[in-house]
């Protein structure tokens, strides 16, 4: 029973941190040129001019952070790439050398012979 009421607590309390979290953002309204402190309202052309100015930037930031992680994983293929075909050359390097090897044993066995 205490299992149960600690885990009933503990969920209780998550929620409450969740809830604790949601804040919301203000909203970047200019105050009137003569503003002296005090309750000020707003027409709802200004508020909705506001949070169309806040949708744009939130809009801005976030392709800002598409490019940003498209930049990074075209870094990351091209890394991957110039990898691939350095060990492509490394490979084609030994094969040469072998093969180089071959042919001097081949040359080196041709002069054995003849001698």
């Amino acid at each position: 029973m205490t299992l149960e009421m600690e885990k009933h607590g503990a969920l209780k309390s998550l929620g409450n941190k969740k809830k604790k979290r949601k804040h919301g953002k203000a909203l970047l309204l200019k105050p009137h040129k003569r503003y002296y402190g005090g309750a000020e309202f707003y027409s709802p052309r200004k508020v909705q001019q506001a949070r169309d100015r806040e949708a744009e930037k939130e809009a801005a930031t976030e392709l800002l952070r598409q490019k940003k992680d498209e930049e990074t994983r075209r870094k990351e293929a091209e890394k991957r790439e110039k990898a691939r075909m350095a060990e492509e050359r490394k490979h084609m390097r030994a094969a040469a050398k072998e093969a180089r090897a071959r042919k001097a044993e081949e040359k080196r066995l041709q002069k054995e012979e003849r001698s």
